[in-house]
């Protein structure tokens, strides 16, 4: 049973990288490949921080299934679909701290894609609610 899960893994994994790589889109709308998130600030005092990724475009809102595991950086492989997007839309991106009660706010960025070269990894520092300070980067992809 170990081994049917590890290949499924590697299948899903070489059908998503295989997508980024030659660039082509596999539905209509848009693709955003979440790929990792690094240095997210800690919004717990006692936890440990387990960081997942919401996306806005257009009104529809998507999220990373992955949860970080107590960590600041956490590798999601994720592609999110918003099919009724336009490649030259406005992210909104939010990564969150997930707890029992509420989940927490660790950071925010807006991307206008319009404004960016997406044939490149984008990455996107996180503001703090207030903007003040850095609060971790996120790194996506738009796939083609």
């Amino acid at each position: 049973m170990k081994f049917l899960n590890l290949a499924t893994l590697l299948l899903s994994l070489f059908a998503t990288t295989s997508a980024l790589a030659v660039g082509k889109r596999q539905t209509a709308g848009l693709q955003i490949y979440v790929a990792n998130a690094a240095c997210l600030e800690s919004e717990d005092a006692i936890t440990s921080t387990d960081p997942y990724i919401e996306i806005t475009v257009d009104g529809q809102t998507q999220r990373t299934q992955k949860v970080g595991d107590g960590t600041t950086f956490t590798i999601y492989g994720e592609t999110l679909n918003f099919p009724s997007a336009s490649p030259t839309s406005v992210l909104d991106i939010v990564a969150k701290d997930k707890d029992v009660l509420r989940d927490d706010t660790i950071g925010k960025a807006t991307v206008d894609l319009s404004k960016v070269d997406t044939t490149k990894p984008i990455t996107v520092e996180l503001k703090h609610l207030l903007g003040l300070a850095n609060a971790g980067i996120v790194t996506i992809y738009v796939v083609q």
